[in-house]
């Protein structure tokens, strides 16, 4: 309820709370209330036009009228939910607002037919670790995370360029024969090139064996055949073979994004340096479901530099960082950091997330 003053105070009962569909004309609220959610401020406002034109199931919660509580839900892939973004007003926390926004996501998944709903909730968020699992979600992997920055990145002296003309469409600028990299330990040449829709199922086979997730940032799906093609239809699905053609490692990439912060191991930033007012934005990319040998892991990842490095320069953007995040119990998750730091690479772990997961009975 507002008071005397126009602010809004705490709200007696639940029954006060309305959780309805989001509208275009709840922005500003929006944007008030998560503008410093984090040291950088928050994705949620600059994303929720998205979040309503992208078939999503977007939902308020309002107190008189006033939205105070905000969250989405995501279709990413055929029977699966994706719950993210979700926020509340600082003042009216620990009143169950959450919990009903949260009610509202899992029945309106159901109604759309998800077998499944997801969420991704850091290490630390014990807070949301609770209601997911009052719930009934449950934590079915972690997820290690770390950046690898664009500044002071150079290419090996033995590697061939990974890229010709960069002002060429980005869906061409992984050349599906121009990719060649040298390995400084073996001395064998490893050839990344991007995988098709129709040669994704070859991938598959190596990549069941390690992980059971797909995904490049901080969406996830299930790792079957029909989302590992779409995905190579939709991003960069990258392999990384000998020259024998023999498979020795895989990973996603996502397209390319413009970020107004990139992360800096600062603790007096919270580890993230923005952009200041009329200074350039980052380019950065995601790098996620990686699996297989070290040394494939690495020439991926190196190629991955030299494609966003590429992609920066013909956007006229600064370069940013690729981040990585790799399923935290696969086989390749406990070698990415000696191998970056045996390339002269430079990283910052940023520890984990767990993805978490509920089943639903439709």
């Amino acid at each position: 309820m507002k008071d005397r003053s126009g602010t809004i105070s705490k709200p007696s009962e639940r029954s006060n709370v309305l959780v309805r569909r989001a509208r275009v004309e709840d922005k500003p609220h929006i944007r008030a209330f998560t503008e410093n959610t984090f040291a950088w401020g928050d994705y949620v406002a600059d994303a929720f036009s998205d979040w309503l034109d992208g078939g999503n199931d977007v939902y308020v919660a309002e107190v008189s009228g006033i939205p105070v509580g905000v969250t989405c839900v995501a279709y990413p892939a055929e029977g699966e939910a994706w719950f993210q973004g979700i926020r509340v007003k600082s003042e009216l926390r620990r009143m169950g607002i959450a919990s009903m926004l949260t009610r509202a996501s899992i029945a309106g998944a159901r109604k759309r037919g998800a077998r499944v709903c997801r969420a991704n909730i850091d290490y630390d968020n014990y807070g949301s670790q609770g209601l997911a699992q009052t719930m009934g979600f449950r934590q079915v992997v972690r997820i290690a995370e770390l950046t690898v920055p664009l500044a002071g990145y150079t290419r090996l002296s033995g590697d061939a360029p990974l890229l010709g003309d960069t002002s060429v469409p980005r869906k061409a600028l992984v050349s599906r024969d121009a990719p060649v990299s040298r390995n400084a330990d073996t001395y064998s040449t490893i050839r990344v090139t991007r995988v098709t829709p129709e040669e994704a199922g070859l991938l598959f086979e190596a990549a069941s064996r390690e992980i059971r997730y797909l995904g490049c940032e901080y969406v996830w799906v299930s790792l079957t055949r029909q989302n590992l093609a779409r995905a190579a239809a939709e991003e960069w699905l990258l392999a990384a073979k000998d020259e024998c053609g023999k498979m020795l490692a895989g990973a996603l990439m996502s397209s390319p994004y413009v970020e107004d912060h990139v992360h800096t191991g600062s603790e007096d930033s919270g580890g993230q340096q923005a952009a200041e007012e009329g200074e350039p934005k980052y380019l950065c990319a995601g790098l996620g479901s990686i699996f297989g040998a070290t040394e494939g892991v690495l020439a991926i990842i190196r190629h991955a530099l030299e494609l966003l490095r590429a992609e920066a320069t013909k956007k006229n953007i600064t370069p940013g960082e690729l981040f990585v995040s790799v399923e935290a119990e696969s086989p390749a998750a406990g070698g990415i950091p000696s191998c970056l730091r045996e390339a002269g690479l430079d990283f910052q772990v940023h520890g984990e997330t767990g993805l978490w997961e509920l089943s639903l009975s439709i």
